[in-house]
């Protein structure tokens, strides 16, 4: 995995809520060292479970293994554990709780979106999730999903359409503002979120008929601010501008970004289901990167693996 998501900053802060030192906390911290070596993480995350079989500790565990799960492609896994979290921590009022619930619905909500095609069943979730949890990063994620739903006249029509459009936009707002309120401290994270919340705004400035104002604001961001998290949304806006070459070329990028073959099939299955890169798709070189799924060898979990009842 080689993008590092904004979950593991959530993960660390919620880390600090733990005083003790004990082996399940070690292992939570190693497990979120190894990020980009899954295996290891994994095998880490369940001694961290063997140590600390329950509680808020063996949670927040829990919602790190399973988006691990995820972003491997082991997405009916991952979504046995986020539904878990969601039903344990109800309407708990602790602060921890609520971080793990909302980074929890979260991440469902990118499975419900990637991998069950109901847009608008995440859209919903990542609005209770923004009510648990207020992320700037969710906030960004409701944006691009309430965009997606207004480009699809297949689906909607013109005035539901304007509708989500506007949704887009204020989700956007929004992202910015929570991102300078969170992140002021942090001046790194302040800089990449501010980027890749600007490249949706580019987007939508774009969509909605104000296209020299997307290209400016696109053309403004600087481009060692934009992690490999925005390829796929790089990859749209030069579609949407008439680059092919600068489209293709940033969409090759973000599935071999992916690491494992049902990763990378799900990457497929996303840009096959936009509507804004329906033309772009019939063409021979597009059909090439995203027309065919590998075959997918199917990871042994252990039996660790399995929530905690």
């Amino acid at each position: 995995m080689k993008a590092v998501t904004c979950l593991l900053v959530a993960a660390a802060l919620v880390t600090q809520a733990f005083a003790d030192d004990g082996e399940a906390k070690k292992r939570l911290e190693a497990a979120q060292a190894a990020w980009s070596e899954p295996e290891k993480a994994l095998e880490e995350i369940n001694r961290a479970l063997d140590a600390e079989p329950s509680g808020l500790l063996a949670d927040q565990c829990k919602l790190f293994k399973a988006s691990v799960l995820q972003e491997l492609g082991e997405v009916d896994e991952a979504e046995t554990y986020f539904s878990e979290l969601i039903r344990k921590l109800g309407t708990s009022r602790e602060k921890v709780a609520r971080v793990i619930k909302g980074e929890a619905m979260s991440r469902k909500a990118r499975i419900l979106f990637t991998n069950r095609g109901d847009t608008r069943a995440a859209v919903q979730l990542l609005v209770s999730s923004l009510r648990a949890n207020p992320n700037p990063g969710t906030a960004d994620m409701a944006s691009v999903l309430y965009l997606r739903l207004g480009r699809d006249p297949e689906k909607y029509d013109e005035k539901q359409r304007a509708k989500w459009l506007q949704l887009a936009t204020q989700f956007n707002e929004e992202s910015l503002r929570m991102n300078l309120e969170a992140n002021k401290r942090r001046p790194e994270i302040l800089a990449k979120n501010k980027a890749k919340f600007d490249l949706q705004a580019a987007m939508i400035l774009f969509v909605t008929g104000k296209e020299d104002e997307g290209k400016a604001k696109f053309a403004a961001i600087p481009a060692q601010d934009l992690t490999a998290a925005t390829l796929y949304q790089q990859g749209l806006f030069l579609a949407l501008t008439g680059d092919e070459a600068g489209a293709l070329a940033k969409m090759k990028e973000f599935i071999e970004s992916r690491d494992t073959p049902s990763a990378r099939n799900i990457a497929r299955g996303v840009a096959r289901s936009e509507p804004d890169l329906v033309e772009h798709l019939k063409r021979p070189e597009w059909a090439e990167v995203f027309g065919e799924d590998e075959k997918v060898h199917r990871r042994r979990s252990k039996p660790t693996s399995q929530p905690n009842k």
